[in-house]
């Protein structure tokens, strides 16, 4: 039965364009008929009574014009309702038996191709979850740095507690960013990350556009998490003397994110200068506490294994650009340079 008038719309419809097709040439040969008079005589009745007729005519043409443009709007505002209380008790149909018990694969397959033929909402889903997870991440870093702040602080004035609390936050992000770097390499290895010239424009416009792809989406949110992790590392080294290797190697990563082997590359040269950066940062840390007479932060223990530096880790490699400590001994301050050395030489490989 719906079928049956369903055809009867549509020749409605064809009727309804017929009809309007009709009144607008009519209404093109009147407005394009004339009649001309005589110019030497000056106009009679009955000049006047055909150019009245021809104005009747005129508007005539023209109140037909709109009254089949009336009816063929109405129409197809009419064929639009139909067809959307068909596609719903269609969907209506697809969902029921979707969610039916023991509803075979192909039932919800079908639901899920009439929901979403493209793909583009699931993508855009999977985009939403991955922003959402990264969000969740740094407020649960927020949180657990919030609930440390009872550490053990001792007469440590409030300004110095302010620079130990901006370390410990610098030091936090380096878990975070340690497991987004391993989760883009392992993107680029198992190919779901694919980054080339020609491709990363391809995936950008398909974002732009709003028909978004897995690839194009895994693209997005490869470029999201670089920006927040260049500004976490360039925090973390801030002050330090690999301040301006890291600047060199997230801007040489950014000029080559079409090449997948020197994003590799860049990323592990990161992390690398990430990790010696954190060791100064304890560093600095326990300096402090040390000029203060205050024993040393056991900074792995207050960010719940973030790092994995132990108090005598931080303490052997000592601040750059901090406030210097106290005078030391001539074979304290051997001993000192010799415990530089030693973890310098661990962190590279030497």
């Amino acid at each position: 039965m719906a079928g049956y008038q369903q055809l009867h719309d549509m020749r409605q419809q064809w009727a309804n364009e017929d009809r309007l097709d009709n009144a607008l040439a009519q209404n093109t040969r009147n407005n394009n008929f004339n009649v001309v008079h005589d110019s030497s005589r000056p106009l009679t009745k009955q000049d006047k009574q055909t150019d009245a007729s021809l104005d009747q005519m005129r508007a005539n043409s023209l109140e037909n014009v709109q009254m089949a443009q009336g009816v063929y709007d109405d129409s197809v505002r009419r064929q639009g309702a139909q067809q959307q209380l068909r596609q719903a008790s269609r969907l209506e149909d697809l969902q029921a038996a979707a969610l039916a018990p023991g509803a075979p694969d192909s039932a919800r397959a079908a639901l899920q191709q009439a929901m979403d033929p493209t793909g583009e909402k699931a993508a855009a889903r999977q985009l939403t979850a991955a922003k959402t997870a990264q969000a969740n991440a740094a407020a649960a870093k927020d949180n657990q740095l919030a609930a440390n702040g009872g550490r053990k602080v001792g007469n440590l004035p409030v300004g110095l507690q302010k620079l130990e609390d901006s370390d410990i936050e610098a030091l936090g992000n380096v878990k975070s960013m340690n497991t987004q770097l391993g989760n883009i390499n392992q993107q680029i290895d198992n190919g779901t990350l694919k980054l080339s010239a020609l491709g990363n424009l391809g995936n950008k416009a398909l974002n732009y556009a709003g028909i978004s792809t897995q690839e194009s989406a895994n693209l997005a949110s490869f470029q999201a998490a670089m920006e927040k992790m260049r500004n976490d590392s360039l925090r973390l080294n801030k002050g330090t003397q690999t301040e301006g290797d890291a600047v060199r190697a997230w801007n040489e990563l950014f000029a080559s994110t079409n090449d997948p082997k020197v994003v590799k590359q860049r990323l592990s040269e990161i992390q690398a200068l990430n990790a010696q950066a954190s060791k100064v940062r304890v560093g600095m840390i326990n300096s402090r506490r040390k000029n203060q007479g205050i024993g040393p932060l056991d900074t792995d223990e207050v960010l719940d294994g973030s790092i994995g530096l132990s108090p005598d880790q931080g303490a052997s490699q000592q601040p750059q650009q901090a406030q210097q400590p106290a005078p030391q001994p001539a074979a304290q301050a051997r001993a000192a340079a010799q415990g530089q050395k030693k973890d310098h030489s661990a962190l590279w490989g030497g």
